[in-house]
Order: structure tokens, then C-alpha cells, then sequence
């Protein structure tokens, strides 16, 4: 058996896979699809009404035509992590979360890490299912509307919860829903973070209280089940999409509102340790941000306020920007 037979053989096995893909992901909003590969590592696909939303890793990425879903796909798991063969994949295993210490029922973290071990024991006694747990520590679910809810131990002070309740939406009709939900959900804060319209919940963590983060959580997901409608309503139609729309990585999006209260060297460690040390990763999240930040000063200006209008959005993706350089200019090899 020839090497040519076999890269044939090897190349109709993908082409397969990408079509078995795209047709099933073109049925409909459904169930998570998992491909898992080298034991404790995996692909995830939340095929929903707004398009399929790609976990891979620590990254998050958004695509509208499900043929170029199903290629990323194929190109993450051939042509990057060198699966041979789609028969090696474990097709529908999620990747379970190691079994924790219980967490105190009042304490206060000496470390990001300490906090983050307590979020993850405290979910994990209070959530059936495997816990979906990134590389730096964050969790994430995904509700019946397809939206998924991350939760981040952001510092020792405070614990982060978010959801993107929108891609690639029209930017006014965003800030006008974000203003209206703002002041129908308290303790809530929508912003829009580049095309993305965004809900946030900060929760703070001195003391850790494990009842007031499952509370915080169990309010997030309802709030969050309420605004399914929100994504139809603040969508682009598909001529005013803006072209090459940046996709931004969860990391960034939960650094995006701190940016510009942290200093450029804190920031710098803050993106280090969210890369897990990858100065690849470093690199490419510094041309997403570059992208972003030059994407935002061509938004539509807004009606309130249309010579400051997306000035402190500019600001904040600079200051990422700045915080990633100094990142990668420090970076060694672990």
C-alpha cells in the first residue's frame, strides 16, 4: 500500500467528516457536539440561532456559514493537533473535571489559584455534570438558548460571571437594548465589547461565601434564559455585518472591563497567566486586540453622545494592547 494511497485514503476520510459536519450542524440550533482527542483535551461546537460558537481550548470563535465551522474544525484537529484519522477521535465525550476539596463555607483566598480550586469545588457540588473547565481556570455552561455563561475568579477580591448575549450585532440598537436591560436588571452590567453585546456580574470574594456565588450563578442563568430574545433583536442584517469582524477570546473579553484601572505591568501578568506562559497565544491576542482597537473607531457613532462615542472602548482595547507587548517582551521559557 502505496504513501499516496494512504494520504488519499486519509484526505476522503476528512472531506467526509466535513460534510457529515456541516449537515448536521445545518439541521438546526442542538445539542453541544464534542470531539475529544489526546485523553483530557477536546473540541467543542454550540451550533445556536445566531451560528456556531467553536471551544477550542481557552479560545472562543464565532462562525455564521456552518461549512466554515466544520472546516475550522477539521483544520484544529488535522491539520494543528495532527489527528490522523477522524476514526481516532472520541466523538460526544465531554472532558470531566478532577474531584475537588470542598471549599470553606467562609474563607478568604490567599491566591487567584486557592480561589479558583474553591469556584470550581463549590460548582462542582452544586451542578450535576461534568464541569467544563479552560485551561486558565474558567468554567463555562451553555443554556437551552444556546448562550454560554463563563465564570472567572478574575483576582482574590472578586469572581467574574459573563455572557455574550450577541455577535456581530448593530451597534446602536445594542447600546439602546444594553441601556433599557440595565435598568430593568440591577447589579447587572451590559457593554458592548467591539460587535458583541455583553452581561456582566462581579461578585466579591473576600470572604469567599460558597452560597452567594451558587445564588449570583443561579440568578446569572435566569437572567440569561429571560434575554434569549436579545439576539434577534440587536442582530445585523447579513448586509450590514460588518466585514472581517474580530473574534475575541473569553480571556480578553474578561480583562476588557479592567483594563484601564490596572497598571500596564498587572495587566501584563494578568495575560500571562490567562495564556497559561504561551507566548504564541500572547502574539495572537495581541493582533486580535490591535484589530479590535482600530475596528472600534469605525463603529456607528451613537446619538447621545457622538464625540465620545466608543473613546473609553478605544482606550480599554489599547490598554490590552500595551498589557500584551509588555507580555511578550517579558516572556521566557518555562
Amino acid at each position: 500500500m502505496t504513501s499516496g494511497f494512504l494520504d488519499n485514503h486519509v484526505a476522503r476520510a476528512w472531506f467526509a467528516f466535513r460534510l457529515d459536519l456541516a449537515e448536521r450542524l445545518a439541521s438546526g440550533p442542538g445539542e453541544r457536539i464534542t470531539f475529544g482527542y489526546g485523553g483530557q483535551r477536546s473540541v467543542s461546537l454550540y451550533p445556536g440561532p445566531g451560528g456556531v460558537v467553536i471551544h477550542d481550548g481557552d479560545d472562543v470563535d464565532m462562525f455564521t456559514s456552518v461549512d466554515e465551522a466544520a472546516m475550522r474544525v477539521s483544520q484544529l484537529l488535522h491539520d494543528r493537533e495532527g489527528v490522523v484519522h477522524p476514526a481516532f477521535l472520541d466523538a460526544g465525550s465531554p472532558v470531566a473535571a478532577a474531584i475537588r476539596e470542598p471549599a470553606p463555607l467562609l474563607g478568604r483566598a490567599s491566591s487567584r489559584q486557592l480561589l479558583q480550586d474553591w469556584v470550581h469545588a463549590t460548582l462542582e457540588a452544586e451542578f450535576p455534570g461534568p464541569l467544563k473547565v479552560f485551561e486558565n481556570g474558567n468554567v463555562a455552561w451553555r443554556n437551552e438558548d444556546d448562550l454560554t455563561i463563563v465564570v472567572r475568579a478574575q483576582n482574590i477580591d472578586r469572581i467574574d460571571l459573563w455572557v455574550t448575549l450577541g455577535f456581530d450585532v448593530d451597534v446602536r440598537k445594542a447600546h439602546r437594548t444594553a441601556d433599557k436591560l440595565s435598568a430593568q436588571h440591577v447589579g447587572f452590567n451590559f457593554r458592548m465589547i467591539g460587535t458583541a453585546l455583553v452581561m456582566m456580574q462581579s461578585l466579591e470574594a473576600r470572604p469567599f461565601v460558597p452560597e452567594h456565588l451558587v445564588k449570583a450563578l443561579r440568578r446569572h442563568m435566569r437572567v440569561t434564559n429571560e434575554l434569549g430574545w436579545v439576539h434577534e433583536k440587536i442582530r445585523c442584517k447579513p448586509e450590514r455585518t460588518l466585514a472581517g469582524t474580530t473574534r475575541v477570546a473569553p480571556e480578553l473579553l474578561a480583562l476588557l472591563p479592567v483594563a484601564r484601572s490596572l497598571g500596564t505591568a498587572e495587566l501584563a501578568d494578568e495575560l500571562t497567566r490567562a495564556a497559561a506562559g504561551a507566548r504564541g497565544r500572547l502574539r495572537s491576542w495581541r493582533s486580535v486586540a490591535n484589530q479590535a482597537r482600530e475596528q472600534a473607531r469605525h463603529l456607528p457613532r451613537g446619538d447621545d453622545d457622538p464625540h465620545q462615542v466608543n473613546r473609553s472602548l478605544r482606550i480599554s482595547w489599547q490598554r490590552l494592547v500595551d498589557g500584551l507587548d509588555l507580555a511578550i517582551a517579558r516572556w521566557t521559557p518555562s
